[in-house]
């Protein structure tokens, strides 16, 4: 599939959106929607676009506040995957 170069989770939207949904099609969705929750509003946008059956806000506030750790280690969790691949 190709190398994929990613570190840090703001880099995700810079991935071909294809790629990155069959890569991740076996984390969690509450991983994502975690990692959504701590993102910024750009990658937020494309994450709702690239996973259009994810309804981001709704299970945001379903999830409620978190600490900050949780969003860290599910966005790692994503770049770790992504990496893997």
């Amino acid at each position: 599939m190709g190398e994929v170069s990613i570190t840090d989770f703001e880099d995700i939207s810079g991935l071909k959106a294809e790629m990155v949904v069959s890569h991740l099609k076996d984390v969690p969705e509450s991983i994502i929607v975690k990692a959504y929750m701590g993102t910024s509003p750009t990658n937020a946008e494309w994450l709702e676009a690239v996973f259009p059956d994810i309804e981001f806000r709704k299970e945001a506030q379903a999830i409620g506040r978190i600490r900050i750790e949780e969003i860290d280690e599910a966005q790692m969790a994503i770049v770790r995957t992504l990496a893997q691949k």
